[in-house]
């Protein structure tokens, strides 16, 4: 069993079974070279008032600060030239302000292997893009200047392994923070016909974002639903749905979409923002469904199908609804989906492939209709 993190914030989880993505059209690379503007997903050497920050060699890489909406992942090699270590810290980021806050280091500040607190300084200040560089006004430190280096070959490996190194996994975080689209990530097999017999399993953690305020009215459903025809009720093969309990803090609940097309009782319960394994099986004019919490069973139904018995074409992985927001957000991790039919697995994808940070509507896997869904990293401890 591991333990996850994201920034600062540590999650008790299970090890997640490792994958691959079967679609050759995703993206090997650990990073993406990006567009002028963006502040995330970029490998960004800082320096005060433009002036280089260190004397770069061969063997001495330059130390670089990667943005995400998550977290500041600061690489460096301080303590041996051209091998990278990470360092973790929180981010504040206002988009449409373009105001950051994060930690600036100095250099060498982890040449003793011991962040002492007078070798980094709480930088905050707007930014803007001028020239394909990035500056930063800070309120503290003067103006900063970044140089990307993202399409350095020898920079992108070196974080490829100082990632490998620390253990990390990257997963999709889905989210609802939208009054006009809920969180959602859909999937089209790559069947002509459908499966008439399969599996699809997933890790997940249902969690409460911290990052969005609990609205007037929210909409804390997250759904796994298998389709046959079309990504609408009315097409619904199987559902399952988790929830929070409104009368027990921290604990949720699981349900599923009955034969009259409604929610049935519970049939049941886990700890919210503790990893969860659903295993869900379709076939002969049944659904059936298995979830485990570490290592215990909380839900085992065998149930009708629920409005269309028909094969299963599309899959979805949602949270909310679309005129509502929720407080809750919900991880996936290991999709995986078995044809009975083609005794095969027809779909897989682990998320090892994507960039941190990329919204996967944009990507060969997912239908472009998917929204709100990015990929993020866990640090395993």
């Amino acid at each position: 069993m591991k333990s996850y993190k994201i920034a600062l914030s540590i999650l008790c989880a299970s090890v997640l079974l490792a994958g691959c993505n079967s679609n050759d059209d995703s993206n090997p690379n650990p990073i993406d070279p990006p567009v002028d503007g963006d502040l995330t997903g970029v490998l960004w050497e800082l320096s005060s008032q433009n002036v280089d920050s260190q004397t770069n060699t061969l063997e001495n890489l330059p130390n670089v600060y990667y943005f995400s909406d998550e977290q500041l992942k600061y690489y460096y090699d301080d303590q041996v030239d051209g091998v990278y270590k990470v360092a973790y810290s929180d981010i504040t980021n206002d988009e449409e302000s373009k105001t950051i806050t994060f930690n600036y280091y100095d250099d060498d500040a982890f040449a003793d292997g011991v962040l002492d607190s007078d070798e980094f300084t709480r930088v905050s200040g707007q930014y803007a893009f001028e020239n394909e560089q990035l500056i930063i006004d800070t309120d503290n430190f003067g103006q900063l200047a970044g140089n990307d280096l993202s399409d350095r070959d020898d920079v992108k490996n070196a974080v490829e392994n100082a990632d490998s190194d620390s253990g990390e996994n990257k997963l999709v975080k889905v989210q609802d923070v939208s009054s006009e689209v809920a969180g959602d990530l859909r999937i089209a097999l790559a069947t002509d016909n459908g499966i008439s017999s399969g599996t699809f399993k997933l890790d997940t953690i249902y969690r409460v974002n911290t990052d969005n305020e609990a609205p007037e009215v929210e909409r804390n459903n997250t759904y796994v639903t298998l389709y046959d025809t079309g990504f609408s009720t009315g097409k619904t093969y199987g559902e399952i749905v988790l929830s929070d309990k409104s009368d027990e803090d921290g604990k949720g609940m699981v349900r599923y979409r009955d034969s009259q097309s409604t929610f049935s009782d519970e049939v049941g319960e886990f700890d919210i923002g503790e990893p969860l394994s659903i295993e869900a099986t379709w076939g002969n004019d049944e659904f059936t469904f298995v979830i485990n919490q570490d290592d215990v069973e909380v839900a085992n139904k065998t149930v009708p199908y629920a409005v269309v018995n028909g094969p299963i074409k599309f899959i979805s992985f949602r949270i909310g609804d679309v005129k509502n927001t929720s407080r809750f957000e919900v991880l996936g991790d290991n999709f995986e989906v078995y044809s009975n039919d083609e005794e095969k697995v027809i779909f897989l994808d682990d998320f090892e492939s994507y960039s941190d940070g990329q919204g996967l509507a944009e990507t060969s896997n997912y239908r472009g209709e998917s929204a709100q869904a990015t990929v993020v990293s866990l640090l395993s401890e």
